[in-house]
């Protein structure tokens, strides 16, 4: 493989995971919430202390992923 092409494939498996790990982060946070929503509007056993977890879970992914960038 030459060094161009070795760098260029580099660069997109880089790209790939990067926006991977976003869509994971995304989609963890979201099915949090979607168990504290189906807990609070389906379900007639209300269990407080999951709901509380899940969306504080949901709110930590959230937060993390947050760009902090001074302008």
């Amino acid at each position: 493989m030459a060094p161009r092409t070795w760098r260029l494939t580099r660069g997109l498996l880089a790209i790939v995971l990067m926006l991977g790990f976003y869509a994971l982060a995304i989609s963890v946070a979201l099915g949090l919430l979607a168990v504290a929503y189906v807990q609070v509007v389906y379900l007639q056993a209300r269990m407080f202390n999951l709901i509380v977890f899940c969306v504080v879970a949901a709110l930590a992914i959230r937060w993390s992923r947050a760009s902090f960038a001074q302008p």
